[in-house]
């Protein structure tokens, strides 16, 4: 998992852990990111798919 996290882009690695697992409001996150709330939200979306894809392959 670690791996699929690293190989993620650096925005999507930033709000994925910032959001996900440190559980920081987008309030908070898109300031320090500097991004609007809409990119937060699909970078998150797209660091989420990321990874249920790699677990897909680690599963199958």
């Amino acid at each position: 998992m670690n791996a699929a996290i690293e190989a993620l882009r650096p925005a999507e690695e930033a709000v994925l852990i910032l959001r996900g697992q440190q559980g920081i409001e987008a309030d908070e996150v898109c300031p320090m990111l500097e991004i609007s709330e809409g990119n937060m939200r699909f970078l998150l979306h797209r660091a989420r798919f990321a990874l249920r894809l790699a677990l897909d392959r680690l599963l199958a």
